[in-house]
């Protein structure tokens, strides 16, 4: 299965790149938006996450290329980064993040969509989120 990353980067060219150009974070709204930017090209882009119940990034620098935005299974999430997740419980995310049954069940429940966002130079991260989308255009 293709991801959103993988199919716009098909659209532009042999071997284009995306690289993270700034990140913003809207608490009262709970959005978190990725700004994008092609790599040696024109296009501009967002990968934008809605109805943000939690998120970590790590390694966020100016120019870091995105290698993929992928939707998947509570339980991948949760085995990759459980320990963030654990953090992120103590600062109120309501769910038991100690128990994966229970906190596939609670993500299942709510229909949030568990984000993994990969990257070069370190950049890596996830995003619980209610709906997300990733938009390329001409700047």
């Amino acid at each position: 299965m293709k991801t959103h990353i993988q199919m716009l980067c098909e659209s532009m060219s042999k071997s284009p790149k995306l690289s993270i150009n700034k990140y913003e974070i809207d608490l009262l709204e709970r959005q978190v938006v990725l700004y994008l930017k092609e790599h040696q090209g024109a296009r501009v882009g967002k990968a934008k996450f809605e109805g943000v119940w939690g998120h970590q990034f790590s390694n966020v620098l100016d120019g870091n290329i995105v290698v993929s935005i992928e939707e998947c299974d509570p339980e991948e999430l949760h085995h990759k980064y459980s320990g963030t997740l654990e953090e992120y419980q103590q600062c109120g995310l309501p769910f038991n993040c100690y128990d994966l049954k229970e906190f596939c069940s609670r993500v299942a429940k709510r229909s949030i969509k568990p984000i993994i966002i990969e990257g070069q130079y370190g950049f890596s991260g996830w995003v619980l989120c209610e709906s997300w989308c990733v938009t390329l255009e001409e700047a």
